[in-house]
């Protein structure tokens, strides 16, 4: 799994990528996207990076696999919602956010 999966799941970042980048925006481009980030199983997506190439694009924005783009998304996330309520949607994730806090412990 490409870490790209845990960037599309977390949904709340997309809005700091592009203000116009809004669930009612995406969820009016469905058909064009491919897929739905905010109810799919994205831990199915074959090529997670293209599809957050793809969705960003809907706003004249890019991804690749470049440091500065990385880094926007990550600068971009919401890691609340990653500890609260993502972690609960992607297995792998779940294990990490567990590894992490038993280390903390």
């Amino acid at each position: 799994m490409e870490i790209e999966t845990w960037f599309l799941a977390e949904t709340n970042h997309y809005a700091c990528i592009d203000e116009k980048l809004t669930k009612t925006k995406i969820l009016s481009e469905i058909d064009k996207l491919g897929f739905n980030p905010y109810t799919d199983d994205l831990t199915l997506r074959l090529k997670p990076a293209e599809d957050l190439k793809k969705l960003y694009q809907m706003v004249g924005k890019s991804y690749s696999k470049k440091r500065d783009h990385r880094e926007r998304t990550i600068e971009c996330l919401d890691y609340a919602n990653i500890y609260i309520e993502l972690k609960n949607r992607i297995v792998k994730l779940k294990e990490l956010v567990i590894e992490i806090d038993q280390f903390f412990d």
